[in-house]
């Protein structure tokens, strides 16, 4: 059970009042750091595929050409886990309507399970577009308790490529609720979600990004203060980024 004791799915309204819990529960536990100064955000490394590359392969999918287009998206889903940021981009972005189109169709081919996750994370996921809201928070619930840590990786991956943004604002609360300060179990189960989140810049990942870096500093005797200031500064950017850009009505 984690720092707000969530077991039964929620509601987004209950879910958004977790994340507001978040932010309440870090600012008593560091309610001593003087004021705020603008932290630098760190920089993503290089992927193995040329951003480049990705670029001019999504340039071509509006392309006045048949042919061109059809090759480009073919080989952007050959590509598509390590384009994903470029994809949602032109999908939600792109002026050009064939361009948006066909971004959104590759997203959607982006398989929601890898080849070594358990028969029960299969299972959760599946069809898992298609359900209703409430269905939806109930998989995503129910991951989080297998044994062994094994829905981890499955909801670390779904805030980076799932192209709907509630579903990515979703799986990071479920993540989320499971932090504490200094739990011993949370280092297991944040040890899988780096590799998922790779490089992602959505607020989603950015945010459970800043909050395992906090609680490796802020849990450890050794940590110099500036340090920790630092760690919660990022962390506090995040938080607000996240809850201003939430998918989901907070007035209702």
């Amino acid at each position: 059970m984690g720092a707000f004791g969530m077991i039964a799915p929620q509601t987004p309204g209950t879910l958004h009042g977790i994340s507001l819990g978040l932010c309440l529960l870090l600012f008593s536990c560091f309610s001593h750091l003087p004021a705020r100064t603008l932290a630098s955000s760190s920089s993503a490394g290089d992927d193995s595929i040329s951003q480049q590359k990705v670029a001019e392969l999504i340039a071509q999918l509006g392309d006045t050409n048949y042919a061109t287009r059809e090759s480009a998206t073919q080989q952007l889903r050959m590509i598509a886990d390590h384009a994903i940021d470029q994809l949602l981009d032109a999908a939600d972005q792109s002026d050009d309507l064939e361009t948006a189109l066909r971004a959104q169709w590759i997203l959607e081919t982006v398989s929601l399970t890898r080849p070594d996750d358990p028969p029960e994370v299969a299972e959760l996921l599946k069809n898992f577009s298609s359900r209703s809201l409430s269905q939806q928070i109930s998989a995503l619930s129910r991951l989080i308790r297998l044994e062994a840590n094994a829905g981890i990786k499955p909801l670390a991956r779904l805030i980076r490529t799932n192209r709907s943004a509630t579903t990515s604002y979703l799986a990071a609360l479920i993540i989320l609720q499971e932090w504490r300060p200094a739990d011993p179990y949370w280092p297991q189960l944040a040890a899988y979600v780096p590799d998922e989140l790779n490089t992602s810049r959505r607020p989603a990942a950015l945010l459970i990004h800043s909050l395992i870096d906090f609680s490796e500093v802020a849990d450890n005797a050794e940590t110099q203060l500036n340090q920790k200031q630092d760690a919660f500064k990022n962390l506090e950017t995040a938080l607000e980024r996240f809850l201003e850009l939430t998918p989901f009505d907070t007035q209702t």
